[in-house]
């Protein structure tokens, strides 16, 4: 808590840092061009093992780039949905209250435990005595 009596998550102080996707893939393709430079730098006068080296190097790269950004990709889905469903929740709960506060007290009463809805709980009926007394 802050001083103002406030809840401050430490997430919400501090904006959430993002690599932007075209990064990772020019990165990866200069990582790539330097070594595959590297490569036929120390080996050009032995051109025959020079496709074989550019594979095993490129393999690699463009694996992590690719786990990167596909994971990237489904995480930002994930939190899309996540939303929605969290919305979807809410709505359907307000839409259930509204139902049963237009239902009369008793069959609103059935409906809630069935659902679960915590209700209030009901003084018995006038024309009994209470068993407590």
């Amino acid at each position: 808590m802050d001083e103002g009596g406030k809840n401050v998550s430490a997430t919400s102080s501090k904006p959430r840092e993002s690599i932007h996707p075209m990064w990772v893939v020019i990165t990866g393709l200069l990582v790539l061009g330097l070594l595959s430079w590297l490569a036929l730098a120390l080996l050009w006068q032995n051109p025959d093992k020079l496709p074989g080296i550019i594979g095993a190097i490129a393999s690699p790269i463009v694996a992590i780039v690719s786990a990167y950004l596909g994971i990237k990709v489904g995480n930002e889905q994930g939190l899309v949905g996540t939303a929605a469903a969290i919305q979807s929740r809410d709505r359907a709960e307000r839409n259930v209250t509204a139902i049963l506060a237009d239902l009369p007290p008793e069959q609103a009463t059935k409906y809630a435990e069935i659902l679960g809805v915590p209700v209030a709980p009901q003084p018995p009926p006038p024309d009994r005595p209470d068993p407590g007394k």
